[in-house]
């Protein structure tokens, strides 16, 4: 998330690294599409359930989060954004903070106000929407000067405290409202320090006091180096909380899958200790187009679906909950009446992630490769190579059922190097094809790129093929330094062929790929 880092307690919403964001291309959003609340799906891999919702412009990195040509004071606002992030199955809001430079987003008695009198506040309109739409809520107490402010001053304490105070008293009382979320964050690495868990329980004591039923939520940044051992689990015996949604191991910039396994896998021991923290993903749903560092800020930006799609895989099995900084500004309603994210590529993210949700396109066969339980017909079968990979990228074998994973030196992969990746697959025996299926890895920083197109045709005696589809593969242009997998997939094929030809067109660059698939099922996983 975003903020700014003391020494000791730091006031950090940690973004890694750059990402470079100016190819709009040729994309354009269906917006004929149908726009449904998402089904549960029946699969291990956790949905976003939860947001942080940012009511105010703070500096460029909100440019799309909360764009300043939007008005969204105004109390019609943020009833229509609600309805959205519910639609997309969205069911915790979380406030980052109610109260910015000195002035209220709520019904202050004590603070000046953003808004008119007589007019409902931000807050309640927040409020409002949710206990209609029956989603939890989760408020803040801050910021109350500015997210720069030093959180270990006895003067910013104490104000954030008459704030929770106020709010505690005007909004407990709605069925929306869940819990607390403390707005100034701290590092998890390599542990959580002493002044850090003061500062958080002495702003719980005061929760509880006010709202005993409540739930507080803490996010601690840095989580990709947290120790987690037994130092770990003694820091978090001392934690008067009852969620750690921890930020930076599911990150915006190229935490491979593998290391959100290991680390997760690190915290989930910690947390099975104290089991009274529920732990939760908070996976970040943007990446950057410039700098992410004081002062080269850039926008958030999109990012690609597959990473996070990836990175949510990872951390499914051992969180109990995913939520995300932020669905706001980078999931965006295509055709909403109050667009708020970046014009082309939050309504795209929000598609695709919906379509995910609902089982539709290349989603579900992707998933299950992250989830290493896909299987195909292919497996084993003999693989001829129009042209050789890269000597130093040629370990790999296409049909072994294998995948690889975000790393390009996984032995699974095979490099072409300026060249298209030409293969013919012997089935062995003429077999029914349904669909056909191949798997590539993006990292434009070494040059990596899915290719333009994949041309797939079958033959039935290995001379002469004919069109089995087409795909043109996603060119997302905010790739400067995040890593993803992807698949082109062509369905419905209802062919009977002995031989599959895969001709991958190179963007230019590295094309890898790891397999190719040929009625490929969610089955059981292969061995690897």
């Amino acid at each position: 998330m975003l903020g700014s880092r003391y020494s000791g307690i730091a006031v950090r919403r940690s973004h890694h690294v750059v990402l470079l964001a100016i190819l709009l291309g040729s994309v354009l959003v269906a917006a004929s599409r149908v726009w449904a609340a998402p089904a549960s799906p029946s699969r291990p891999i956790r949905p976003i359930t939860g947001t942080w919702l940012n009511l105010f412009y703070e500096d460029v990195r909100y440019t799309y989060t909360n764009p300043k040509q939007i008005d969204l004071i105004r109390p019609e606002a943020w009833p229509i954004k609600i309805r959205e992030l519910s639609e997309l199955g969205v069911k915790r809001l979380i406030l980052l903070a109610v109260v910015n430079d000195g002035k209220a987003w709520y019904e202050s008695d004590f603070l000046p106000r953003v808004f008119h009198d007589g007019q409902e506040s931000p807050v309640s309109a927040i409020m409002n929407a949710a206990d209609r739409h029956g989603m939890d809520v989760f408020m803040s107490c801050g910021w109350g000067t500015t997210q720069a402010a030093d959180p270990t001053k006895p003067d910013i304490q104490d104000l954030q405290l008459k704030i929770m105070r106020e709010t505690a008293k005007r909004f407990s009382g709605h069925k929306s409202f869940f819990g607390w979320y403390f707005p100034c964050e701290f590092s998890a690495a390599p542990n959580i320090s002493d002044p850090s868990i003061e500062w958080v329980n002495r702003f719980s004591a005061e929760a509880r006091r006010l709202t005993p039923k409540a739930k507080i939520l803490i996010s601690p940044f840095f989580a990709h180096k947290a120790v987690a051992d037994d130092k770990y689990v003694a820091q978090l015996k001392k934690l008067d909380v009852d969620i750690i949604a921890y930020q930076d191991s599911v990150g915006c910039v190229f935490t491979t899958q593998p290391e959100i396994k290991r680390q997760f896998a690190k915290l989930r021991w910690a947390h099975d200790q104290v089991p009274r923290i529920a732990l939760w993903g908070n996976v970040e749903t943007f990446t950057w187009p410039g700098g992410c560092y004081y002062p080269d800020y850039s926008p958030l930006i999109p990012g690609a679906f597959p990473r996070i799609l990836s990175q949510m895989t990872g951390a499914s099995p051992y969180v109990d909950e995913t939520i995300s900084y932020t669905v706001q500004g980078m999931m965006d309603k295509p055709g909403s009446p109050l667009p708020v994210g970046e014009p082309v590529w939050s309504a795209r993210l929000a598609q695709d992630y919906l379509d995910y949700r609902v089982g539709r396109g290349r989603w579900p066969l992707l998933a299950a490769s992250f989830e290493n339980r896909l299987t195909h017909e292919a497996i084993g079968r003999a693989v001829k190579l129009a042209t050789p990979p890269a000597t130093q990228y040629n370990h790999g074998n296409l049909t072994d059922g294998r995948f690889g994973d975000e790393e390009y030196g996984s032995r699974q992969w095979l490099g072409f190097d300026q060249s298209d990746l030409d293969a013919t697959i012997d089935l062995g025996r003429p077999t029914p094809i349904k669909t056909l299926a191949a798997r590539f890895l993006q990292y434009a920083r070494a040059g990596i790129r899915v290719p333009k197109r994949v041309e797939f045709s079958i033959s039935d005696d290995g001379q002469t093929f004919r069109p089995a589809g087409g795909v043109a593969m996603d060119a997302w242009p905010h790739d400067r330094y995040d890593y993803w997998i992807d698949m082109a997939v062509a369905d419905g094929v209802k062919e009977t062929a002995r031989y599959v030809r895969v001709h991958a067109v190179n963007a230019g660059g590295w094309l890898f790929a790891d397999e190719l698939l040929v009625n490929p099922t969610s089955g059981a996983a292969p061995m690897k």
